[in-house]
């Protein structure tokens, strides 16, 4: 979580140095930790070291897509997909409005059609779920960095193609997508 804040940006609520120290810490906790193991290496244990992430900084800004950790509110909103509900004076509650909300993009790489007959507050026919998907997809495609002029979304795929990458099935979205380099959180 802390990675996509060691490069300085705008959205870093601490200095800078705050994140690396946090970055040192999980380094020194994680020395301490394999060293309770390292007496099994004379009793003929093995011991593998390895990484599933790159560890690398965000090169661009956040886009609020591709976030592992919850719903990714802002893209899929202004592509008019997800909505959220609004209080008595207009203002956004932090609470999805399923009643207009076609699609989402929840856990990272992942967009979940609210399909009826599936989705408790379902509001999309399986008739159209097809030319939904290919419409989203091609909208991830052509969103583009203000900045930059970039796509930020190097690849979006139905589930059943996903698979040929490793990803989708049953425990994936319906729409499966990969940030473009330097656009993801880490």
């Amino acid at each position: 979580m802390f990675i996509k804040h060691l490069a300085e940006k705008e959205f870093n609520r601490l200095p800078h140095e705050d994140y690396e120290k946090f970055m040192e810490d999980i380094y020194v906790q994680t020395d301490y930790y394999l060293g309770q193991f390292i007496h099994l290496l004379d009793e003929d244990w093995s011991i593998i070291i390895f990484s599933d992430h790159g560890q690398v900084a965000p090169k661009h800004d956040i886009h609020f897509l591709g976030d592992p950790a919850g719903v990714n509110l802002r893209i899929m909103q202004e592509l008019g997909y997800t909505a959220l509900l609004h209080d008595e004076n207009g203002n956004e509650l932090p609470e999805i409005d399923w009643a207009n909300t076609k699609a989402i993009a929840n856990r990272e790489s992942n967009i979940y059609i609210n399909l009826k007959g599936r989705e408790p507050h379902g509001i999309v026919d399986p008739a159209d779920k097809y030319e939904l998907e290919e419409q989203i997809m091609t909208d991830l495609y052509s969103y583009k960095d203000a900045k930059t002029g970039h796509r930020i979304v190097s690849i979006a795929l139905r589930n059943k193609d996903a698979v040929l990458l490793g990803y989708g099935g049953p425990e994936c979205g319906d729409i499966c997508y990969w940030m473009a380099e330097g656009y993801n959180f880490d």
